[in-house]
């Protein structure tokens, strides 16, 4: 809309003028600030009004002064912020260095206490090893021993049974003795393997209560690195229980061991019967025959003493 400057007089001017520069003054932020200066300063000599335009170009001036505060003001506002971003930013790198600095930490010392754990339980088991490599070979020894004094036990009682034997002569003798030694290693031998194969039954028998032993222990381990509400009563339930299983194992040891000596016992007692048995037939058969040769000898002498009266006459 157009509106011609002579029919707009006094303070109908200066109102119309002030909308126009509100006008003008709100197109600034819109466009560069030259060039609106330009324009207001060229509108405003167009209208031949000196002072207007004094006015006008000393408003811009002010409303130019406000932009420019309120820009720095802006620029001071992002450069805060934007330090702000920085520091945030360094925060988390920092704290994100310091979350993978404990977490390396953490995993070095839990490998650590690993080793620790690997070589403690290395250690446990050469000991345990170390432990039934001894137990073996006393029991080596102990039944190597046992049988040596039952050898000589029954190798003496032999030798004074053919000392009191005058049937017998000394060839006689020292064969029966040959034979008892011979029965007597046989003897030794099967009570061995006796031994052995019962003693192999009983760690069977035995190792299934121990596995049993070991589950209740490896239970009652993993529900002391849990966290459940009824730990405590589950833990005093476990405990109750391992005591019982260890004491049954106890028990069951005790029982099997005892009942190891006492089959080993009736065992060597039924081998020794048989082997007095042998050796008093071999004996009968020995007397027999020392028997029959000396009533041959006797007879020999018999008919050589005729024979020698008949030749004297």
């Amino acid at each position: 809309m157009c509106i011609a400057w002579t029919d707009l007089t006094g303070w109908r001017l200066v109102e119309h003028l002030a909308s126009r520069m509100t006008l003008v003054i709100s197109r600034l932020w819109m466009s560069p600030r030259r060039q609106i200066a330009k324009s207001i300063q060229s509108r405003c000599l167009d209208l031949g009004r000196y002072h207007v335009a004094l006015y006008l170009s000393s408003c811009l001036k002010s409303m130019l002064g406000v932009a420019k505060e309120e820009a720095a003001a802006m620029d001071q506002a992002v450069e805060r912020q934007t330090e702000k971003l920085e520091n945030v930013a360094n925060l988390m790198a920092s704290e994100a260095d310091k979350v993978i600095r404990l977490h390396k930490a953490q995993m070095a010392d839990y490998n650590a206490r690993r080793q620790r754990e690997r070589q403690a339980i290395m250690v446990q088991l050469q000991e345990k090893l170390k432990q039934r490599l001894a137990s073996a070979d006393e029991a080596e020894a102990r039944d190597q021993k046992e049988q040596e004094v039952l050898k000589k036990e029954q190798m003496d009682t032999m030798a004074r049974v053919l000392s009191t034997n005058m049937e017998l002569d000394d060839d006689a003798k020292k064969r029966v003795l040959r034979e008892h030694e011979q029965n007597m290693q046989a003897m030794s031998n099967q009570l061995l393997r006796s031994k052995l194969r019962q003693q192999k039954s009983l760690e069977i028998k035995l190792n299934q209560r121990k596995a049993r032993l070991a589950e209740l222990r490896m239970q009652q381990k993993t529900l002391k690195e849990s966290h459940q509400n009824e730990k405590k009563d589950l833990e005093l339930k476990l405990e109750a229980e391992i005591e019982k299983e260890e004491l049954g194992f106890e028990k069951a040891r005790q029982e099997a061991v005892a009942e190891l000596r006492r089959q080993l016992a009736k065992e060597t007692e039924v081998a020794l019967k048989l082997q007095d048995e042998e050796i008093g037939l071999l004996i009968g058969r020995l007397q027999v025959g020392q028997a029959r040769r000396k009533a041959i000898l006797e007879k020999q002498d018999a008919t050589l003493k005729e024979l020698q009266v008949l030749y004297y006459i």
